[in-house]
């Protein structure tokens, strides 16, 4: 379901070239199981199912990162500053 999401989003945006993305950092193993609980993705498999989409990793951002975030608890109501990641795709011509 998601990387048909992903596929969709490249047909649709066949005039926009770049896609940025920035979402909140799961544990590594983490996968997207920790979606619904923690509202987390792992950033390997956000970034496998973008380029399976036909997207190319061209820049990540380290701005959003807090390595001090444990990263095992939900986004909505966090104890310290939550880690995210953020990366920029760009669609091959």
């Amino acid at each position: 379901m998601r990387n048909s999401l992903f596929r969709v989003c490249a047909r649709l945006t066949n005039c926009l070239t770049r896609k940025v993305i920035a979402d909140h950092s799961a544990r590594p193993g983490g996968g997207t199981s920790v979606g619904k609980t923690f509202h987390r993705i792992e950033e390997s498999v956000l970034r496998r199912e973008v380029e399976a989409a036909g997207f190319k990793l061209v820049a990540e951002g380290d701005f959003l990162r807090h390595p001090e975030d444990p990263r095992d608890a939900p986004v909505f109501r966090p104890q310290v500053p939550v880690d995210e990641f953020v990366l920029k795709f760009q669609k091959p011509n």
